[in-house]
């Protein structure tokens, strides 16, 4: 009856031995499961950093486009507001002169009928 006893221990060291075996191999299974999801998250999360990093480089790239076109479109608006300064001095010294032409023209107009009124008088009284 010894025998079958040391049998049994020995199978039941095995069977311990083997539960052991499938136990390391199980937690070892799962530890590397475990690298397995942290190398995805870490994947995904430089991932998501690059895709963040390439759209706030994209988005710079178009401020600064949007700020070179508002900078040349305030530089055209300064040369249309020069030109219509401009035009308008040139208009208004125009006018001046025009208003000077006409004065002198009036005035010439008046001492010619002045003239003829004088001149038609002086022939009435002559006769």
């Amino acid at each position: 009856q010894a025998q079958p006893v040391s049998l049994y221990a020995s199978e039941r060291e095995r069977e311990s031995r083997t539960a052991s075996r499938d136990e390391a191999a199980r937690l070892r299974r799962k530890e590397l499961e475990e690298e397995r999801q942290r190398k995805v998250e870490q994947a995904a999360l430089e991932k998501e950093q690059r895709s963040q990093e390439r759209q706030r480089r994209i988005l710079e790239e178009r401020m600064a486009m949007l700020a070179n076109k508002e900078g040349k479109i305030r530089q055209q608006a300064q040369q249309v507001q020069r030109l219509s300064d401009a035009m308008q001095a040139e208009a208004q010294s125009q006018q001046e002169a025009l208003e000077e032409r006409l004065r002198v023209v009036v005035l010439r107009k008046e001492r010619y009928i002045q003239k003829m009124h004088d001149q038609s008088h002086s022939a009435t009284s002559r006769k």
